[in-house]
């Protein structure tokens, strides 16, 4: 790329930067500052900084519907205690949470079933009742055979075999 092609590319995104901050500032007045904020396109997240909890990443399409700091909405992330709680309000002391470190809702934490050791599972399914797998099985024998006739008939359907 040529030095002249990379100036109009720069020009072309401070350009694209300074409409975003504009309307952004038509959206959420002076709360948040857009120092660090590089527009690209608007499917990537951008750097935004919330005068009174610091600084977030936001997809611009988002930050300009309204959506803004997580923590001043009240909806900020849980943090592990507050995770644990919600297992433990859920399942009373049947697993052990000291191995829990909680980043979203989304990504597994390891929980130790008394019985047949540490599992890996969401915080999501773990706070909606899951329990671990082989206690499931072992309480219900026909989960695992049902498993494995819903894999068959799923694969014969795919494969159009009667």
């Amino acid at each position: 790329m040529t030095e002249v092609n990379s100036k109009v590319m720069a020009s072309a995104m401070q350009s694209k930067t300074e409409k975003f901050i504009q309307k952004a500032r038509k959206v959420h007045g002076e709360k948040y500052s857009y120092i660090n904020s590089i527009y690209t396109r608007s499917k990537e997240k951008i750097e935004i900084i919330c005068l009174q909890h610091g600084s977030f990443w936001q997809f611009p399409d988002n930050h300009l519907k309204g959506h803004g700091c997580c923590e001043c909405a009240g909806v900020g992330r849980r943090n592990t205690k507050e995770i644990i709680d919600r297992f433990r309000a859920k399942h009373g002391d049947r697993y052990d949470y000291s191995k829990v470190i909680f980043k979203s809702v989304d990504s597994p934490v390891e929980i130790g079933c008394k019985v047949h050791g540490y599992f890996w599972q969401t915080p999501y399914n773990h706070t909606k009742g899951a329990n671990c797998r082989l206690c499931a099985i072992a309480e219900h024998p026909n989960l695992q055979q049902k498993d494995e006739d819903l894999v068959i008939a799923e694969f014969l359907c795919t494969r159009q075999i009667s």
